[in-house]
């Protein structure tokens, strides 16, 4: 039987390859763009620049990035293209000229009125947990769950394997996925984590988008949840090798990290 690391290998092989025909591209980002981010809004605004062969070629470099083990298993390596390209998608989001002053670019802590904009019905958690739930409820059947005031947490087991969902309902609202190990995580993710896009909070939700949200958030669940069973096929580990160290992974460069 295989030890775990060799497992673990294997598993982000598969997410990065499988990350790589997820690149959205060519059907123009539909998931993404039902995320209401600052993060996402500067991502789109980003790439409406550069034809279509370019975005699929930037977004698979940002990607490969973010999955720098399996990039290094696999014998690739950054160019140093790719790492301008890297750095100009950083410093774009960096600088960004209207970044809290363009509706939809509005961060969660900045006021509208602020701006000149007109007020809106701040979100409720309670209910926005309520509606997720009902969201969730046919894409995690058969999931064990917790509730907290401001989180939902969703977990079943597959063998060897846990597979976990949480929510984060109070501002700002955000969820991501795991896949463990037993107790080990080998992936935490979201779908603009793996994209490479960065952080994905609904920085500018309010209550009168929560419903869609909610349906979003569930949406993005359930595509990432259709894929794990082709990143687990087949693979087993010796328990016994749980507790070999970590593998290192290189430090990132200044240059090349993504907000």
């Amino acid at each position: 039987m295989r030890s775990f690391l060799e497992i673990e290998s294997e598993v982000l092989l598969r997410f990065y390859r499988w990350a790589q025909r997820d690149a959205e591209v060519r059907a123009g980002y539909p998931l993404v763009r039902r995320i209401e981010s600052s993060t996402t809004k500067l991502f789109l605004n980003y790439m409406a620049g550069f034809s279509v062969e370019d975005q699929l070629h930037i977004v698979l470099t940002l990607l490969k990035r973010v999955h720098e083990v399996a990039v290094e298993l696999s014998g690739e390596v950054l160019t140093e293209q790719e790492k301008r390209i890297i750095a100009d998608y950083v410093e774009f989001q960096l600088n960004h000229p209207a970044l809290d002053r363009q509706e939809g670019l509005i961060r969660f802590w900045v006021p509208r009125r602020a701006v000149g904009l007109p007020t809106r019905a701040k979100l409720r958690p309670k209910d926005f947990s309520r509606k997720i739930r009902v969201k969730l409820a046919p894409v995690l059947m058969g999931y064990s769950e917790r509730h907290g005031e401001e989180d939902l947490f969703f977990e079943r087991s597959a063998d060897k394997w846990v597979i976990q969902t949480m929510v984060r309902t109070a501002r700002p609202p955000h969820y991501f996925q795991v896949i463990r190990a037993q107790w080990r995580d080998v992936i935490t993710t979201t779908i603009t984590s793996w994209l490479g896009i960065g952080d994905g909070t609904w920085d500018v939700l309010y209550e009168d988008e929560s419903e869609s949200a909610a349906a979003t958030i569930a949406t993005l669940c359930d595509h990432f949840l259709k894929v794990v069973p082709e990143l687990l096929q087949g693979l087993d580990f010796d328990e016994s090798t749980l507790m070999e160290p970590a593998r290192r992974r290189a430090p990132l460069q200044a240059s090349d990290q993504i907000s």
